[in-house]
C-alpha cells in the first residue's frame, strides 16, 4: 500500500497527500482528482458533492469514480463498486488504484 500512497503523492495534485491509503481514499475526492490529473477534463466536478458527512454523498462519489474508470478510461474495473471503496475492502480498492497506475505508466 505504501507504493500506492507515494505513487498518489508523487503526482503533485494540489491539496492532496494521502498518509494513509484505504481512509483517504474513502470519500472519493483522492481518487476524483487523481482521475482529473491522469486524463484532465474527464472528471464533471457538477456531479461531485463536497457534503463529507453525508454517507450518501460519499458513496456517490466514489460510484462516480468507479464509473469513469469503467466508462471513460476502459479499465478493467470488475466486480468492484463505490460502496467497496468506502468501507475500505482492500483488495478491490487496490485494484482500482492499481488500474490507475497502469494508465499512468501507457
Amino acid at each position: 500500500m505504501r507504493v500506492f500512497k507515494n505513487w498518489i503523492n508523487s503526482q503533485g495534485i494540489e491539496e492532496v497527500y494521502v498518509n494513509y491509503l484505504m481512509e483517504d481514499l474513502k470519500d472519493g475526492t483522492v481518487l476524483l482528482k487523481v482521475i482529473d490529473k491522469l486524463r484532465p477534463g474527464t472528471v464533471d466536478w457538477s456531479k461531485y458533492s463536497n457534503k463529507k458527512h453525508s454517507r450518501i454523498h460519499i458513496v456517490q462519489n466514489c460510484n462516480y469514480a468507479v464509473d469513469i474508470c469503467k466508462d471513460k478510461l476502459n479499465l478493467k474495473i470488475i466486480g468492484i463498486g463505490g460502496l467497496d471503496i468506502v468501507d475500505a475492502k482492500v483488495p478491490l480498492t487496490l485494484g482500482v488504484v492499481w488500474q490507475l497506475c497502469k494508465l499512468y505508466w501507457e
